[in-house]
């Protein structure tokens, strides 16, 4: 089995574990928040969706960044973990003082992602190619 078929079966497997958990809590979330909290967090159930967001994208990075590293590319892996990094201090500095921690939820979703399409695309370029 090549790599890239490595990569399509591990990303199916993790998929099919997480959609199901991503599922039950994005639908107990909103009941579960309001019954141990008395109503007091209920404002917070849309933090919950927008990690839950994050997590549609996360295992194709988190398998794109193994194979990278496990490939002796660890320093393309430091690459994209620091410009993720910047990315989210640059989108945290315009959007807390204007959304609060709504804005700082975004700017690590955000992050997710440009780390998740860095991944893939250093992958891609480097180990698929060979």
């Amino acid at each position: 089995m090549c790599i890239r078929d490595r990569f399509r079966h591990s990303v199916k497997n993790m998929y099919i574990g997480i959609v199901p958990l991503i599922a039950v809590i994005a639908l107990a979330a909103p009941a579960v928040i309001h019954y141990v909290y008395a109503g007091k967090y209920d404002d917070s159930v849309i933090l919950v969706y927008i990690f839950l967001a994050a997590s549609l994208v996360k295992p194709v990075g988190y398998v794109a960044g193994i194979i990278l590293s496990a490939c002796g590319h660890i320093r393309l892996d430091n690459r994209n973990c620091w410009i993720a990094a910047m990315v989210n201090i640059v989108v945290n500095y315009f959007l807390i003082p204007r959304y609060g921690v709504i804005g700082a939820a975004i700017a690590s979703v955000l992050s997710f992602m440009v780390l998740t399409v860095l991944h893939y695309f250093s992958m891609r370029k480097n180990i698929f190619t060979i």
